[in-house]
């Protein structure tokens, strides 16, 4: 999933329980601020257009399985920059 994907599904308010939340909070967000930006310090040295895993492999030696989906992973990880974003601001 790409960067585009993964904000896509943060920012969908008919869809988030999350962005609904603070739905009025982020109305309030002047046009043109700037709420999310990405620090080149973490760009890998040569970036790869998809990243593709197989959870099969840790499920089979580790017996490992996955109990969140990627969507409210998604979810769960937006919410906790809104809470940190309400208590100390952009």
């Amino acid at each position: 999933m790409k960067m585009k994907e993964v904000l896509v599904k943060s920012f969908e308010p008919e869809k988030s329980t999350v962005v609904n939340k603070y739905l009025d909070k982020l109305a309030k967000i002047k046009i043109g601020t700037t709420i999310v930006q990405v620090d080149p310090k973490y760009y890998r040295p040569t970036e790869v257009d998809y990243l593709i895993g197989n959870p099969q492999k840790a499920k089979e030696k580790l017996a490992w399985e996955a109990k969140t989906k990627f969507p409210e992973l998604v979810k769960i990880m937006a919410k906790a920059d809104f809470d940190k974003i309400l208590k100390r601001g952009f």
